[in-house]
């Protein structure tokens, strides 16, 4: 650990401010995997002393990373290696998982756990109008972990072409688009849930373990819904971020 930090990996010489370059540092090493979650950094005096640098320019480098999600700070215990928090614009932006984790920088990872067409289900036949129903049952992983499980049905009449797709390398509102009829909006309902058997089982969670429940309504250009989703987030990787306009 201490072999990562020395006053080799500063230059004073430079204009970049000092405690941004030992961000940096940090933050690649997390990244490259030299530092792993739960690994604890010196203290704030002996990186001062190791890196030959001021303990408040030590102290803004720990407090960004912190504030980023790279770190977490606890009283009398120090500082720790963390997993950043998912951040999604799930209240203002429509866009796929798959699109918005690329654009986090993140590689996300799905696996369907089923891809089949279910019929004379109560539910979704109220909410979607339909008798017949493409089900699409995912997993999707971020490093190797899953971070959110849901389930979506759509209307076979429209969408049967699902069924011939590659879905773990595709994206569902790619492929809605793709077959001519894309989701244009969608209501949300985002609440607090105990995970279940089977959430426990794919989100790699325990029982009862705290998840945030997304109930997703999607309609298109007729304004008729199309889409029903249930996505479960881990509520320790995930933030989601609303912007409002006036």
């Amino acid at each position: 650990m201490k072999n990562l930090f020395n006053k080799g990996i500063i230059n004073k010489k430079i204009a970049i401010p000092l405690y941004f370059q030992i961000k940096t540092h940090i933050e690649n090493n997390i990244k490259n995997g030299q530092l792993s979650e739960g690994d604890m950094l010196p203290s704030e005096d002996e990186l001062s002393r190791l890196l030959d640098v001021s303990r408040p320019t030590v102290r803004q480098a720990l407090n960004e990373l912190s504030a980023a999600g790279y770190l977490e700070r606890k009283r009398a215990k120090g500082t720790c290696v963390t997993r950043p928090k998912i951040y999604k614009n799930y209240l203002s932006k429509l866009e796929s998982f798959y699109h918005e984790m690329i654009d986090q920088g993140q590689r996300p990872v799905t696996k369907v756990i089923s891809l089949s067409l279910v019929d004379n289900d109560e539910t979704i036949a109220e909410i979607l109008g339909c008798k017949s129903a493409v089900y699409l049952e995912r997993v999707r992983y971020i490093d190797s972990k899953p971070v959110l499980y849901i389930e979506s049905w759509l209307p076979a009449t429209i969408y049967s072409g699902l069924l011939d797709i590659d879905m773990e390398n595709n994206s569902l509102y790619d492929q809605m688009k793709e077959l001519k009829n894309p989701v244009v909006r969608v209501e949300r309902l985002i609440s607090a849930i105990a995970a279940e058997a089977r959430d426990a089982q794919l989100m790699d969670v325990p029982r009862k373990s705290p998840l945030l429940l997304s109930v997703t309504t999607g309609y298109d250009a007729q304004n008729k819904p199309v889409e029903y989703s249930l996505a479960r987030y881990k509520g320790s990787s995930h933030k989601f971020r609303i912007e409002l306009f006036v």
